[in-house]
C-alpha cells in the first residue's frame, strides 16, 4: 500500500503488477464490512447524506482510507489536492474509491468538512468504528492517507 501524511512524508511498499493481480484475486471474496462495518455515508443528488452498503460501494476497487479533520489546517489544505486527484482518477476510469474517517470533534464539523469531499465516509455517529480504525492504522493527530491497492 501507499502511505501519505500531510507533513509531506510518503512511503510506498511496492509489490509489482503480478503481486497486485494476485492480491486483487485473493481479495475478490473479501468483505469490506470486516473493516468498515455494514454502511458508509455517501451524498445523494441533493447533497444529503445517505447510507450505502460498504461491500457494494467498494467491491473490486482500489481503496484509499483518508484520516482527516476540519480543525486541522494542513488537512484542510491537502483535501482539495486529494479531491482533484480523486476526480481525475475517476474521470480516467480508474476503479478507485476513498473512505474518509473523520477525526472531527462534532457532527457539525464532520458535515461541513464532508460536504467538500467527493468520496464516501465512515458515519461520524459510529465513534467506536472510527476509534478502532484510528488505532489499527496508528493515527495520532495528523491527517493520513492509506491506499490499499
Amino acid at each position: 500500500y501507499i502511505y501519505y501524511d500531510t507533513l509531506c512524508r510518503c512511503s510506498l511498499l511496492p509489490f509489482g503488477r503480478v503481486a497486485a493481480a494476485v492480491l486483487r484475486t485473493m481479495t475478490e471474496g473479501f468483505s469490506w464490512t470486516s473493516l468498515f462495518a455494514q454502511k458508509l455515508v455517501d451524498k445523494g443528488a441533493g447533497g444529503e447524506s445517505i447510507d450505502v452498503p460498504a461491500d457494494d460501494a467498494l467491491k473490486g476497487k482500489h481503496v484509499g482510507i483518508y484520516f482527516s479533520a476540519h480543525w486541522c489546517p494542513p488537512c484542510r489544505a491537502f483535501t482539495p489536492q486529494l479531491a482533484n486527484t480523486y476526480t481525475k482518477l475517476k474521470k480516467d476510469g480508474i476503479d478507485f474509491e476513498i473512505v474518509f474517517v473523520s477525526m472531527d470533534r462534532s457532527q457539525e464539523q464532520f458535515d461541513k468538512y464532508f460536504a467538500t469531499m467527493p468520496w464516501l465516509a465512515v458515519p461520524w455517529r459510529d465513534d467506536q468504528l472510527r476509534s478502532v480504525l484510528s488505532r489499527k492504522f496508528k493515527i495520532t493527530h495528523r491527517s493520513k492517507v492509506f491506499l490499499i491497492l
